[in-house]
């Protein structure tokens, strides 16, 4: 679906779910059609999410109604999740080709701003995929919950 809206290799998607199946849905389906994710949260002040949709510009923003209303996303097309689950039951099952490689954009996440300005941090897909294989760095087993208190950028 992101694909049809434009969406491919280190193309910025906006997102801005809670944490759900359909947050971890979207960073796969965001991940498959080679695109970047952009972490938005809709409790950020309203001049910083500016500031990060304006320095992004994401080709699309992927969210629920209620929480694009308090995004600066005019003129970005948002997909509602609300509006496009008959859509996504139908897309395919498969991993489509994305032409994506280790070196290409994974995700930009703000950083506080010790400057004073918020400024996006991005990430490569060998570096996220660094993270989840080959983890001899760190324990990560069952007991764990690291995932689930790290935040959608880590």
């Amino acid at each position: 679906m992101l694909r049809s809206k434009g969406v491919g290799a280190e193309e910025r998607v906006g997102l801005c779910l809670e944490r759900s199946v359909e947050l971890v849905v979207a960073l796969v389906g965001i991940a498959k059609s080679g695109g970047a994710y952009v972490p938005l949260e809709a409790d950020y002040p309203q001049a910083r999410l500016e500031q990060m949709v304006s320095e992004v510009k994401p080709r699309v923003v992927v969210t629920r109604r209620a929480l694009a209303e308090k995004l600066p996303v005019q003129g970005v097309e948002c997909v509602l999740l609300e509006e496009v689950q008959a859509q996504l039951a139908q897309q395919p099952k498969h991993a489509p080709k994305s032409g994506v490689g280790g070196r290409n954009l994974a995700y930009i996440d703000f950083t506080s701003g010790s400057t004073g300005k918020p400024k996006g941090v991005c990430t490569e897909q060998r570096g996220v995929l660094r993270t989840v294989n080959g983890t001899k760095y760190a324990h990560l087993g069952p007991e764990e919950t690291l995932l689930l208190i790290a935040p959608v950028s880590f």
